[in-house]
Order: structure tokens, then C-alpha cells, then sequence
């Protein structure tokens, strides 16, 4: 790959397929373009680190009440969503709803193929994963991912039942700096970066906008379960490169 010759290192940031429910058309678009893309990095002798960004999803259980029971539980680099390539092939028929876990599972089996291509050729490369939250600021954005979820709610429509359940989200610029910490801190080397800033549900999201937005008319609040009392070990992590950027703080769902 002649366009690679003067890299030093590669990032990959897959795209989002929130509305396929069929898990036969994504799932293997999100493992075969990784797979292309760290392959290809492998052969590449001057390009010395990959970065694939990744989501929570692929460490936090797709079923609500699941994750509504982990108060308690510790999660680390080595956390997974149990569920989510199970849940994905229920019997048909799927409606729309069915895309949530589909993109869970892509997610999944996207960066477990990463880390297994890694393992067996481990000699050659290092290699880097980096797993971030959800992204809060739409700013920019042109809604390419969970941040269209906020303009939804800006302009008075309800939210998929499956995106009602509580999150951890980072702000996309600090998402980023994880992203560039990745690629150029020598001592980060093949760890799952958690991008975990700020719990929250989404009924916070809609006493923010009824705040800055006083006169628009929105939909009731429907989701105010809090996020469960979950150890997320790895967070630090993160919170550290980023202190290592010069941001000690990761900007919070108000900002």
C-alpha cells in the first residue's frame, strides 16, 4: 500500500450501522475491514501502531436489566459483552430495535479479531485498541453516532426503546486525545483504552435542554434509571493519558 510509506502509525474508526437488524450484513463488514486494515498495517515495516476505535458497547452486557444487576461488579481490559452475540441471533422476525445489539455484536467481534490477529503475529507490531464511550458532542458531527441521539431529544422525539438504558459517555474531543495518546505515548502499548467520562441517563440529557431550551416543547422524561454502581478499573487509565495531554478534567454532559 504505497499511500502508507511515510505513516507511522494507523488509526481505524469504523462506521456506525445503527439501523441494520441483520447481523449477516454488518457484522462481517466490521470484522473483515479491521482485519484488512491491521493486515495490511502488518506489512508495512515504518507504520508502527494501529488504533482501532472501538465503543463501550463491547464491554457492557445489551440487555437492560442485565446491567441494571451489575451493581457491584468490577469491570477491566479484559470485560466483555456476554450477550450480545447471543442476543443477536434470536429468532427472527427483527424490527428496527434489533440494530442495537447487531451493532453491540459488530463491535465485539470486531476487536476480539483485532486482538487474535494481534496474539499470533505479536512479534511484528504493537498493537493498540482503543475502547471509548459514548459520544456526547453532536457538534460537527453531521449525527453519525450516538451524539444524533441528543438532537433527537432537542427536537422533541422519542428515543428507541433499546438506546433507553443508562450509559458512560465522553465527550468527542476527549475521545480523541485518547485516540492521539494511543498513537504517539511510547509507554501505551496493546491496552483497551476505556473511555468512560460521566455516567448518565437520559433524562439529564432532557433537564439540560429544557434548561438552555426553555422554550421548545419536549417529551416527557422516560428514562431516569441511574447507571449501576459498576468498578470501572481501566477509566483511570484513561483519565491519566489525558492528564499526560494536558486535560485533567474530561468535560461533563453539560459542557
Amino acid at each position: 500500500m504505497p499511500m502508507m510509506k511515510p505513516s507511522r502509525g494507523f488509526r481505524l474508526s469504523p462506521m456506525w450501522y445503527p439501523s441494520s437488524a441483520y447481523p449477516e450484513k454488518v457484522i462481517p463488514i466490521a470484522v473483515n475491514s479491521a482485519l484488512i486494515a491491521i493486515k495490511a498495517v502488518y506489512r508495512e515495516p515504518s507504520v508502527k501502531r494501529f488504533v482501532l476505535t472501538s465503543s463501550s458497547v463491547a464491554s457492557l452486557p445489551v440487555d437492560v436489566q442485565t446491567l441494571l444487576n451489575m451493581n457491584g461488579t468490577v469491570l477491566t481490559e479484559d470485560s466483555w459483552s456476554h450477550d450480545a452475540q447471543r442476543l443477536v441471533w434470536i429468532p427472527e422476525p427483527w424490527g428496527p430495535e434489533h440494530g442495537f445489539p447487531v451493532y453491540c455484536a459488530s463491535k465485539v467481534e470486531q476487536e476480539q479479531a483485532v486482538w487474535k490477529y494481534h496474539k499470533d503475529n505479536q512479534t511484528k507490531l504493537p498493537d493498540i485498541v482503543v475502547n471509548t464511550g459514548t459520544s456526547l458532542d453532536p457538534v460537527n458531527q453531521s449525527y453519525p453516532s450516538s451524539s444524533g441521539l441528543i438532537p433527537l431529544l432537542f427536537e422533541g422525539k422519542e428515543l428507541p426503546v433499546t438506546y433507553c438504558k443508562p450509559q458512560y459517555g465522553i465527550d468527542i474531543q476527549d475521545s480523541g486525545l485518547l485516540q492521539a495518546a494511543s498513537a504517539i505515548l511510547p509507554d501505551v502499548k496493546g491496552e483497551r483504552i476505556f473511555g468512560f467520562a460521566q455516567a448518565f441517563c437520559w433524562n439529564d440529557a432532557l433537564e439540560i435542554l429544557r434548561k438552555q431550551y426553555p422554550n421548545r416543547t419536549y417529551q416527557e422524561n422516560f428514562a431516569g434509571i441511574p447507571f449501576p454502581a459498576v468498578v470501572i478499573k481501566p477509566r483511570y487509565r484513561g483519565g491519566d493519558l489525558l492528564e499526560r495531554l494536558g486535560k485533567p478534567d474530561t468535560k461533563s454532559l453539560r459542557s
